[in-house]
Order: C-alpha cells, then structure tokens, then sequence
C-alpha cells in the first residue's frame, strides 16, 4: 500500500536514510554527574511528597489533548491542578 502525499513519487525511500545509527562517541556511556545529581534531587522529592501522603499524576486530557498535572493523595483523591510551569518549581523543591 502507497500513500500519496503530494510528492508526486510511488517509489518508498530507502530507510537507510531515514535513521543515522549513532557514532560510538555520540552517547557518553553514564549521563554526566549534573543529570544524576538532578535525578536524585527529583527522587527525594518525590519521596517527601509521598511520606506528606501526596503525589503528582501525569496525565492527557482526553478533550483537548493537554498535559494535565495534579496533587493527588495516595488514594487518588485530586487536591489541585497545577500548570506545568508551577509542576516544575513544586517538583523541584519550591514551595506551592
């Protein structure tokens, strides 16, 4: 099966050409100590947030396929919506 997209050809690229395999020096074999402390930080946080009997839900709005993020309690009870600029600073230690 063939799908016209304007282009004018039947013919279906090569998909050699589609994907560059990555050089051996392209990816570094561990992230770099910056990341991992960053993880960690995230980690910790969302452990104080689940020792305080909340946590954040990721999710997609299933009307207007929109990233919705909520403080949920352990049993899902929704406390509030956040923006995602007010998830990251919450995540990331600040307060709310």
């Amino acid at each position: 099966m063939a799908f016209d997209l304007g282009t004018g050809s039947t013919e279906r690229p090569d998909p050699r050409r589609r994907f560059r395999p990555a050089d051996s020096g392209d990816i570094p074999p561990s992230p770099p100590a910056s990341v991992l402390a960053e993880v960690d930080a995230a980690f910790e946080r969302a452990e104080q947030l689940r020792a305080a009997g909340r946590e954040l839900h990721f999710g997609i709005d299933t009307v207007n396929h929109r990233l919705v993020i909520e403080i949920r309690t352990l049993g899902g009870h929704v406390l509030e919506t956040l923006a995602p600029s007010a998830a990251l600073h919450f995540i990331s230690g600040g307060a709310h």
